[in-house]
């Protein structure tokens, strides 16, 4: 009889598990996966707060869910997320339930440094809006070094650094200074991989992902 609690007990979440995987959250999975290794290199970091993107490098050392219960089991214990990315520069960031775990601080640092690509993906970038005067000066700061498209809808009126933009400029991580004026109401720096490899697949809003059995 215990054996027989014990195979419910474990035949429950398996069964909840294949049902997840057989109505198309695996060929989701796998579709981000195979987007991550179209826009990045080897060397390149990803952050989804687990490491399933196995052939790039993980922007932090751990999972959020390990810091998650480090951080509940012992108060003296906490990681710099933050100064971890800065420090990796990631790419891309993968959504998932796992960025449950992070504070509103943390979230805010995502929110301000990613825009959306796919899916779950989001990639390196950084949108800003126009004030109530046509002429506008930003401060952004992008989360990692390198080649991001501009999309607005006034090229000619966008200067980055003093310097008057091209379609594609290559960035170092850090601030630099943003001015824009005409017609242009937002501007968007994007990470240049992700603009110049469109999705296959049409757009379709963030599932939860790489779940374990306890959390489905």
């Amino acid at each position: 009889f215990t054996v027989l609690i014990i195979v419910g007990l474990l035949k429950y979440p398996y069964e909840r598990h294949v049902h997840n995987l057989t109505t198309g959250n695996l060929g989701l999975q796998k579709a981000v996966i195979s987007r991550l290794d179209l826009l990045t290199t080897v060397d390149d970091a990803i952050f989804d707060g687990l490491g399933m993107a196995m052939t790039r490098k993980k922007a932090t050392p751990y999972s959020l869910t390990t810091r998650f219960y480090s951080r509940k089991n012992r108060d003296d214990y906490d990681i710099d997320i933050i100064g971890r990315l800065r420090e990796s520069q990631p790419k891309a960031l993968v959504v998932s339930y796992r960025l449950d775990h992070l504070d509103s601080q943390e979230k805010e640092f995502l929110n301000s440094h990613f825009v959306h690509d796919w899916a779950n993906i989001w990639v390196a970038g950084v949108t800003v809006s126009a004030s109530k005067d046509d002429n506008t000066t930003r401060i952004v700061d992008v989360i990692a070094s390198a080649k991001y498209t501009i999309l607005c809808d006034d090229l000619s009126n966008v200067w980055i650094d003093g310097k008057q933009a091209q379609r594609e400029v290559h960035l170092e991580a850090g601030q630099h200074t943003l001015y824009f004026g005409g017609t242009n109401g937002s501007v968007t720096l994007k990470y240049a991989p992700a603009v110049q490899n469109p999705p296959l697949y049409p757009q379709t809003r963030p599932y939860k992902l790489f779940m374990g059995f306890s959390e489905l």
